[in-house]
């Protein structure tokens, strides 16, 4: 199965804002094909099995810590990314309820894949849905690789060595090479989702990632949904989760 958290009944404010969450989920799921991949193992952890180290990124509702795992743990010694919500207490807003079905939405799709160009998820907190936006109450998290950078700091290094495309290229040796692994890198993910109709939406250097060997990863499934080819069309007009629109991932 892809990883789930549980409801638990607290509150009327917090009934309500997982109420929607599920139904948001539900809706964006239905009739999807993705299923949990037999080549990955999900654990479920607790923020107690964890050592959060240090902050390395932040995206519009969500931190990402690099993270070890307390001995005793299925993992070994390795350093992982921790990608979770923004700790928040006040008035949920529409835009953040969006922030939470988006990481639950990327832990389900990622759950179904397998391949050396995509970021692999190793495990997700089994927690309460209805207390996802608060740090310290435990909210959800997803647990990643760890990439050692992105493809914009990539490119801006390039520049810096005056060895940037267009520019003065030290040597056509270069360039094959940064073909061979980049942009086949990043064409052989493209393939592999376009395979499973997963729409990835949000391609950008900012999401694209080396691991420590150099290999290329594809990351941050927020944005991500499958396409329907065949899911009739009435229904698509009826339920706007099933119209694809570009108004989505970064602007221009």
């Amino acid at each position: 199965m892809s990883p789930k958290w549980k409801a638990s009944d607290q509150s009327d404010h917090s009934r309500s804002f997982r109420d929607r969450i599920l139904s948001r989920i539900d809706s964006l799921t239905k009739g999807t094909q993705w299923k949990a991949n037999p080549k990955n193992k999900i654990e479920y952890l607790d923020w107690e099995n964890l050592e959060v180290d240090r902050l390395i990124g932040k995206g519009s509702f969500s931190l990402v810590y690099t993270v070890r795992l307390k001995e005793g743990q299925h993992f070994n010694d390795r350093v992982y990314a921790l990608k979770s919500l923004r700790p928040r207490k006040d008035v949920i807003t529409e835009k953040f309820t969006t922030g939470v079905v988006d990481l639950i939405l990327e832990a389900t799709i990622l759950s179904s894949l397998h391949h050396p160009n995509i970021i692999r998820l190793h495990a997700v907190r089994k927690g309460d849905i209805s207390n996802s936006y608060a740090f310290e109450e435990g909210g959800c998290f997803l647990v990643l690789d760890l990439l050692d950078c992105t493809l914009e700091s990539r490119l801006d290094s390039w520049r810096d060595q005056r060895c940037f495309p267009f520019h003065n290229m030290t040597s056509s040796k270069d360039m094959i090479s940064r073909i061979e692994k980049v942009g086949l890198g990043i064409a052989r993910g493209m393939e592999y989702l376009h395979s499973l109709n997963i729409i990835f939406r949000d391609l950008k250097p900012h999401n694209i990632g080396f691991d420590e060997n150099g290999i290329v990863k594809i990351f941050d499934f927020g944005l991500a949904r499958e396409y329907h080819p065949n899911f009739p069309s009435e229904n698509r007009r009826n339920e706007g989760t099933r119209q694809m629109t570009g108004d989505c991932g970064t602007p221009r």
